[in-house]
């Protein structure tokens, strides 16, 4: 599970990064073993989840008025993952353990040159067994899945570079993409003090209220 931001005074605590198949489960392989009962003994199954951070960053601006010069200069991208270990049985879902992941890395980059250098952290936090599960949010539960409702935006860091664009829109719309638009102009505004042009991914969702 993902977790993302409040929008609005309206909560959302996850967002599922299933593969969009088996809700609300990670994958249907190696992830996730079925067991039929009633069963006469303990019954003894291995589930194994393997997930790699591995993102593409273009070296243009990703909007075709600018053409293909390299542009990039900075890149920066903080994450917090829930993976949960969790027992359904008929629709009720009862979590096991929880365990939980950062991913933080930020890089500055000499367009010219085609020249990076890592600013840090140097060492990524180990992932953590929580002592209390956590409970799954109902928005995680359902669709859309993280990878649907992402969507990449170039949004220039001075007005007179021109407006908002949208290069690549969600799959799963959920509310209007100008509503979108609006409502996180001011969220990050904060980095365009220091990244004159960046590269970002937004999840776009609406959030559902929770129990």
């Amino acid at each position: 599970m993902r977790r993302i931001s409040a929008r609005k005074g309206r909560s959302i605590a996850m967002i599922s990064d299933s593969d969009g198949k088996h809700y609300p489960w990670y994958g249907a392989k190696t992830e996730m073993k079925t067991i039929r009962g009633p069963t006469t003994k303990p019954t003894e199954v291995t589930v194994v989840m393997d997930d790699n951070f591995f993102p593409n960053v273009t070296w243009y601006i990703p909007e075709h008025t600018w053409g293909k010069q390299p542009r990039l200069q900075h890149i920066y991208r903080k994450q917090h993952f829930l993976t949960s270990l969790a027992l359904r049985i008929n629709s009720k879902i009862h979590v096991i353990k929880t365990i939980a992941w950062h991913m933080e890395i930020e890089i500055d980059v000499n367009p010219e040159k085609r020249q990076a250098s890592l600013v840090g952290p140097y060492y990524q936090d180990q992932p953590e067994l929580l002592k209390e599960a956590v409970k799954i949010s109902r928005s995680a539960l359902n669709p859309p899945n993280a990878n649907n409702c992402q969507t990449l935006i170039w949004r220039p860091f001075k007005p007179e570079l021109g407006s908002p664009t949208i290069i690549v829109p969600p799959k799963d719309f959920k509310i209007p993409i100008d509503q979108y638009l609006s409502e996180t102009k001011d969220k990050i505004r904060h980095f365009h003090n220091y990244l004159p042009l960046h590269h970002v991914i937004h999840n776009y969702v609406e959030p559902a209220e929770e129990d």
